[in-house]
């Protein structure tokens, strides 16, 4: 079983950026959105147990979230099997110990909230805690890129008060958010991390604690700019020593093949 799921997570391997608009499916996606129309593939669902073998978890989890990256795909999980709904499988998966089956789950709930569903149901304290502890420094980077994406497709949701006012009161997503920008790694991840704290400070729900935060954490966050600017001076040097290089290359072969050359 365990080859076959291996099998199945090659075959409908898709790259996210060839789906430009949600209802793309590139020519390399076909294998992905054949599986979505086959009901025995949303019924494989039953077998994503977190108690699994760990090799087996991963690729089947990359199954679902090959699928889920397409929206007919993402719209065929959620309706889920035997009573539950696709997010429910994804959700209590998002406390496995292995990273790779986390980071495949939260990018297929990523998936099916960016295709409109399941907001309710992510809404509620226990789903909105599981989604908070991926934004930590101890996360795989596409883990957090994911939870960032959930929450940032909330913004405009209509269950967007229930979901924010609930996060601000059982989450420390807040604070998550400031460390991951003054702490983290990432480049891409510090800056979404940033652009989020501040778009969810404009959330009614959200204002005063995001506020709170980055002014509790001012000096924090200053020498973060600090040494951000410092880095894109350097970045700036080099790449102006790499320019003046190329250009006396230029003129060096524009002038006859450079100095030492002598003429007969």
């Amino acid at each position: 079983m365990e080859d076959a799921a291996q099998t199945l997570k090659l075959l409908t391997n898709i790259d996210d950026m060839e789906v430009v608009l949600r209802s793309d499916v590139p020519a390399a996606a076909q294998p992905a959105y054949s599986l979505s129309q086959f009901p025995a593939t949303i019924k494989m669902l039953r077998v994503l147990d977190p108690n699994a073998p760990i090799i087996f978890l991963y690729s089947i989890t990359g199954v679902f979230c090959n699928i889920a990256t397409l929206l007919e795909g993402a719209r065929a999980i959620q309706k889920g099997v035997e009573g539950h709904t696709g997010a429910w499988y994804f959700l209590r998966l998002l406390s496995h110990t292995n990273q790779g089956v986390v980071e495949n789950s939260a990018r297929t709930l990523s998936y099916i909230v960016r295709t409109g569903l399941a907001h309710e149901e992510i809404s509620t304290r226990e789903n909105l805690q599981l989604i908070a502890e991926l934004v930590s420094l101890n996360m795989d980077p596409k883990t957090v890129n994911a939870a960032l994406t959930i929450i940032v497709m909330m913004l405009d949701s209509p269950q967007s008060d229930t979901f924010f006012t609930n996060i601000i009161a059982h989450t420390s997503i807040v604070s998550s958010l400031i460390s991951m920008f003054c702490h983290g790694s990432d480049r891409v991840v510090r800056s979404r991390a940033w652009t989020l704290a501040h778009l969810m400070q404009r959330q009614s729900q959200c204002t005063s604690a995001v506020t709170q935060a980055l002014e509790l954490n001012r000096q924090a966050i200053q020498m973060r700019m600090a040494q951000d600017e410092e880095q894109r001076r350097k970045e700036a040097q080099a790449h102006a020593r790499q320019q003046e290089m190329f250009r006396q290359m230029m003129q060096q072969q524009m002038g006859g093949g450079g100095p030492g050359m002598e003429e007969e």
